[in-house]
């Protein structure tokens, strides 16, 4: 049986776990606390982890990408089910990444939510609208405010996400 210590912390059998996301934020904690923590990581990092590949597939009506960058990197971030893009401004980071996503939702064909987090308001409203302007209809944002959970695509400001953790907000 599993217990609830606090928002993300937990307690079996076994011990006490966290998820490995706040992993920075465990360890700053004992460590302040003059606690030495010793980490164990029991991972077989010779196996990487394997997911199911997911076809890559154009969205339709006229979008495409440019295949000399922006094709592998969509399948990259379908590949490994995440990623962090770093392409110059108008780069198509944006279309890449809606394009992922439409490929991830086709591939699960149910009821699947994605959350898109990125660095500043500006980009978040940018990628809000385009979401919008592609026909997505149940989009919702998690900043400056916002909280809209009931929608199958979150556009996140990392920032937002942050305080909330700190706060341990649900």
């Amino acid at each position: 049986e599993v217990t609830k210590i606090q928002n993300y912390v937990f307690e079996d059998s076994e011990g006490v776990w966290f998820y490995s996301g706040i992993f920075p934020q465990v360890y700053r904690f004992l460590v302040s606390t003059d606690i030495k923590p010793e980490v164990l990581d029991e991972r077989d990092k010779t196996k990487p982890r394997k997911f199911e590949p997911i076809l890559f597939t154009q969205l339709s009506e006229g979008f495409s990408l440019r295949n000399d960058y922006q094709t592998p990197v969509v399948e990259a971030i379908l590949e490994h089910r995440r990623g962090i893009v770093f392409v110059p401004t108008r780069g198509g980071k944006t279309e890449m990444l809606i394009c992922a996503v439409q490929n991830f939702m086709d591939y699960r064909k149910e009821q699947t939510y994605v959350t898109v987090i990125v660095r500043k308001s500006p980009l978040a409203d940018n990628m809000y609208d385009r979401f919008e302007f592609r026909g997505y209809s149940s989009v919702g944002k998690f900043y400056g405010g916002r909280k809209d959970f009931h929608t199958q695509i979150m556009v996140c400001v990392v920032n937002s996400v942050y305080n909330v953790l700190q706060k341990g907000e649900k």
